[in-house]
């Protein structure tokens, strides 16, 4: 099935060092955790209530990434709670994910004006200190936040990435294996633990936290590549040869999904809306229909009104096999304007999967007259044409496909199949057969109809060699063995 979306990722990157982007996704992941946690008890008031179900909409918009909406969110809920820490927090927190750090440090500042024991807002200028290269800043703050709660995790891994940067070795072992005693399952401690032992040329332990950081993270790709150098180092070319090529494969498709989530970072209003689109059909095209729902959601969110998220939704519905969902999802993006081949074909398949065929024509139709090339409607129609015993309207349609489509194997077997139903056009039925062998050589099925046809045309040898070929292919396949005894009795 065709993707509907074609969007392109503009072609730079803003955060280009690999410690620096490892830093932010870390600072990340402790922040959305923390402000989750952090939502205080609300008094009886009506009014504040009402306010902090707003503030958790706001929080709704930081794990989904959309900063800007974050910040409108919390500037409202400021404006009616303006003693509450963790609203300023948060909003610091957006601020510093646009790239505001002066924003950020004001906000995070009067945070904890109101509550100094505020580990986020202090995990918050740790982090905007890291950026702006203040390491022993960004040192006090994240030994402040340990203070408070010394079990974090990725404050120590954090601090275990700035020790390392300024030399200090030792240090950043004990952090690195600080968070990992907390967090076991922590891969960018594995990782930069495993980074730190194959500087002392430790290569066994190396690799044993290069292989858990991947057990941790499965589409991590620089394990893969270190672990490739201490193969090589070891002599085991082989094996680096492996790891090097799942490192290649890896990172290719995460550089894809890191340039696209840069892209909706600095963009705005409809490009904006452009760019959340082009994740989603990175992961549509990586197989990740959860994480591309939920791009298409988050889309909605934004606009309600935006026709390739339904389309996109009803995409993922029909790979789900969640058929009346997806009729629903294609139907909203056609009345919203999306009245494409592509949008009433899938919705046809929708259709013809619930076995509502009328539906389906319907669609494939609409398809066929917005796109009279689009072999695949054609196909479609002349499958439910033929279950219909409708074979004139049927012989039509996949006439069609073969003209449109002459190397579609599948085509030509259905036309071959059609016509000996009918017992007309047997010769042709027999070109048409040996034609999707030739295309498809490893399909048993399409020699059986084969010599199916040949039988018919009392062909018996030729039709025997062919029914031969379909049981080298499927020696276990108890009919066509059936087949082969009824044809050597006709000869």
């Amino acid at each position: 099935m065709a993707y509907p979306f074609g969007f392109a990722c503009l072609p730079f990157s803003i955060f280009h060092l690999k410690g620096v982007m490892m830093f932010k996704n870390i600072f990340v992941a402790v922040y959305i955790l923390m402000a989750g946690l952090a939502v205080p008890a609300v008094t009886s008031d009506s009014d504040e209530k009402n306010w902090m179900k707003v503030y958790q909409q706001g929080y709704a918009f930081l794990e989904r990434q959309d900063f800007d909406l974050a910040i409108d969110v919390f500037q409202s809920v400021l404006r009616q709670l303006p003693d509450f820490p963790e609203g300023h927090s948060a909003m610091a927190y957006a601020y510093s994910q646009l790239g505001k750090y002066s924003e950020a440090v004001t906000e995070y500042e009067y945070a904890l004006k109101l509550n100094p024991r505020l580990v986020q807002a202090h995990i918050g200028l740790g982090y905007i200190a890291y950026r702006r290269g203040n390491l022993n800043e960004a040192i006090e703050h994240y030994n402040t936040a340990l203070k408070l709660q010394p079990d974090l995790a990725e404050a120590h891994h954090n601090l275990g990435l700035i020790f390392a940067q300024k030399g200090k070795i030792t240090e950043a072992f004990t952090e690195q294996q600080a968070a990992i005693s907390a967090n076991p399952k922590s891969a960018e401690a594995h990782f930069h633990l495993g980074l730190l032992y194959n500087k002392r040329e430790q290569w066994n332990v190396a690799v044993k936290h290069f292989q858990q950081a991947i057990q941790w993270a499965i589409d991590f790709a620089e394990p893969h590549y270190q672990l490739s150098r201490i193969y090589m180092k070891l002599g085991k070319r082989k094996e680096a040869q492996e790891e090097m090529e799942r490192f290649r494969q890896k990172r290719a498709k995460t550089n894809e999904i890191a340039l696209c989530e840069e892209t909706i970072l600095i963009s705005e209003g409809k490009a904006k809306e452009e760019a959340i689109l082009s994740l989603a059909a990175v992961y549509l095209k990586q197989g990740k229909f959860q994480k591309a729902e939920y791009q298409f959601q988050r889309l909605l969110l934004r606009n309600l009104n935006n026709a390739k998220a339904y389309a996109g939704l009803g995409h993922i519905a029909l790979e789900n096999e969640q058929y009346l969902q997806a009729t629903r999802h294609y139907q909203r993006a056609i009345k919203l304007g999306m009245n494409i081949a592509e949008t009433h074909h899938n919705l046809g398949l929708a259709f013809m999967q619930m076995k509502q065929a009328k539906d389906a024509i319907t669609h494939f139709q609409q398809a066929i007259t917005l796109d009279e090339r689009s072999a695949k409607s054609h196909l479609m129609l002349g499958t439910i044409y033929a279950s219909q015993r409708q074979f004139e309207l049927a012989g039509r349609h996949l006439e069609s496909v073969v003209a449109l489509e002459p190397q579609n194997a599948l085509a030509h077997h259905s036309l071959a199949y059609l016509y000996g139903q009918q017992n007309v056009n047997l010769q042709i039925a027999v070109e048409l057969a040996e034609k999707a062998t030739q295309l498809s050589p490893q399909s048993a099925l399409y020699f059986n109809t084969l010599s199916w046809l040949l039988y018919k045309q009392g062909k018996f040898q030729a039709s025997e060699n062919a029914l031969k070929k379909a049981i080298q292919l499927e020696p276990d396949n108890a009919l066509y063995q059936e087949g082969l005894l009824e044809i050597r009795k006709a000869k």
